[in-house]
């Protein structure tokens, strides 16, 4: 008999984390290029991971985005995020 390892729903959430990790990782820590290259089964090509918006599919720009408060939010507290930071 042989066990097999499956993520679960939390650790699948955490891939994207990872993914962006690793984007940094190769962008500011790999002098030489990235050590892993994520590679399509489809094409067969290298990719990157790309943030596409939930709603339109539209390639999300850090300057096309804004942080509000959420329904979570304890309080009406949040500092304003800027492009910039």
């Amino acid at each position: 008999p042989r066990d097999e390892y499956v993520l679960s729903a939390k650790g699948r959430d955490l891939i994207p984390v990872i993914e962006a990790l690793r984007t940094w990782g190769d962008r500011h820590a790999a002098p030489d290029g990235p050590p892993v290259l994520m590679i399509h089964d489809d094409c067969g090509e290298a990719v990157h991971s790309v943030p596409h918006c939930s709603h339109c599919g539209e390639r999300l720009r850090r300057d096309h985005i804004h942080l509000e408060v959420g329904p979570g939010a304890a309080e009406v507290s949040v500092l304003p995020v800027s492009a910039s930071d």
